[in-house]
């Protein structure tokens, strides 16, 4: 987030558009303070990718473990033939 700085009041403003600046600067810095510690929150930002990778995956999840089922249930099954021949 860089943008240039608003020019500062000048010299003979009074003291409501000083303190409007103040204001202003205040807010700005508050902004900028709550995108550090966004991005500084690792453990909060590697929960919420896992629950979006989580949700891109579940669609998935009962159709390869129904392929994984059968595998195995395959492998047991030619297993079982090969050892009685």
């Amino acid at each position: 987030m860089t943008h240039a700085a608003e020019p500062t009041p000048p010299a003979d403003a009074d003291a409501d558009a000083v303190r409007a600046d103040i204001e202003a600067t205040r807010a700005e810095l508050a902004q900028t303070v709550d995108a550090l510690q966004d991005k500084l929150n690792v453990k909060a930002r590697a929960s919420a990718k896992a629950s979006e990778t989580a949700q891109k995956v579940a669609p998935y999840q009962k159709p390869v473990l129904a392929g994984a089922l059968l595998a195995v249930v395959t492998l047991i099954v030619l297993r079982k033939r090969r050892s009685r021949s």
